[in-house]
């Protein structure tokens, strides 16, 4: 396989002029090319502050674009990623297409990076980043996704054995971007294909340096920071030959990993949740925020005989309230976890929470 990815530098909120870019580097290839990798948010950088107005309504036109270079060339494209207007949220989203100019793959970013801002502008993504490019199982997934092994490890346990990765990763952080890429094709034994921009815009200077990696943490090829095409050739029968040599996935022990996750539901965590029944809600104070709970849909505990297990609070219980000493909550996560020895699962919908 033929992988080629465009080390481009992004013009800053001018997607007319970014399509005209790649059009260009497109015209400029070898037709000897089987996959083509853009970087994140090519069309647009990120001017997140004006997204809004030059996002794209439901991908339809980068879809297009995309699929018609795909076509014309006769190659599979993964897309970088785009911003993807939907009603009223903006998504990082990556489009995969393949030769036949069918979209085969659509992933928005799972992990927003609140360093630049992102969480102020963009919507979370919701799903995997798995496709297939013929007969091969590959995953996409987004520049800051990869600091989050359990994702990328998730996607290879599923069959992934090529990682794309599209990126604006800074000059700043050239060191871990270079560091993450290589473990997480040597813990995962899988190809790393990652396309980082090139160049700067008002608020940052970015690395460049996209790399290709074997699944022994080799690197076949690699840019330096200056706008470029960075080529290799991937054999995808080494993913199963480093494998069979390691075999790390058939050597994993889930079984005991879930001890971590058994040993939350405790006994002792009884003790946190009094009988109080003086309201008809469930009010939680944990430091300076308080968690006012309208439902909550499970909370048991571990270790009594099923004749002597009682939920500690079901589903629209009366009221119960308890301090947890420096404990602290996420409201975006489900299940909250209240501490490493316990938890309440509720829905993410089903619960406010406000600082006082």
């Amino acid at each position: 396989m033929n992988i080629a990815c465009i080390q481009m530098d992004i013009a800053f909120g001018a997607p007319e002029k970014n399509k005209q870019t790649v059009g260009r580097y497109m015209e400029q290839m070898a037709r000897d090319v089987d996959v083509v990798v853009l970087p994140e948010l090519w069309t647009t950088g990120y001017d997140l502050t004006r997204l809004t107005d030059i996002a794209d309504e439901d991908g339809e036109e980068t879809k297009t674009f995309l699929s018609e270079l795909a076509r014309t060339y006769d190659v599979h494209i993964v897309g970088g990623s785009v911003a993807k207007k939907v009603a009223d949220n903006i998504t990082n989203t990556m489009y995969v297409v393949n030769r036949n100019g069918d979209v085969v793959c659509e992933y928005s970013k799972l992990h927003l990076f609140k360093l630049m801002d992102e969480h102020l502008y963009l919507q979370a993504g919701e799903t995997t980043g798995l496709f297939s490019l013929g007969e091969t199982t590959c995953a996409g997934v987004i520049c800051y996704d990869i600091r989050f092994p359990e994702w990328i490890r998730a996607h290879t346990l599923h069959g992934a054995e090529v990682l794309f990765v599209v990126a604006e990763w800074p000059l700043a952080r050239l060191h871990h971007w270079r560091t993450l890429l290589m473990a997480r094709a040597i813990e995962n034994q899988c190809y790393i294909v990652a396309c980082n921009r090139a160049g700067k815009d008002r608020n940052n200077e970015f690395a460049g340096h996209s790399m290709i990696i074997d699944p022994w943490g080799n690197v076949l090829a690699e840019g330096d920071e200056q706008e470029a095409v960075i080529k290799a050739t991937i054999d995808i029968h080494e993913v199963q030959r480093v494998r069979a040599r390691i075999p790390i996935f058939s050597d994993r022990r889930p079984d005991v990993y879930k001890i971590f996750e058994k040993k939350r539901l405790t006994n002792e965590h009884k003790a946190m949740y009094d009988s109080n029944q003086a309201n008809s809600r469930n009010v939680f104070t944990i430091k300076n925020i308080q968690i006012t709970i309208n439902t909550l849909i499970k909370s048991r505990w571990r270790d009594e005989p099923d004749e002597a297990r009682q939920p500690a609070i079901t589903h629209g219980a009366n009221s119960c309230s308890s301090r947890l000493r420096d404990k602290r909550c996420e409201a975006n996560f489900k299940p909250l976890s209240f501490s490493e020895r316990g938890f309440l699962f509720m829905s993410r919908e089903e619960f406010v929470c406000t600082n006082r």
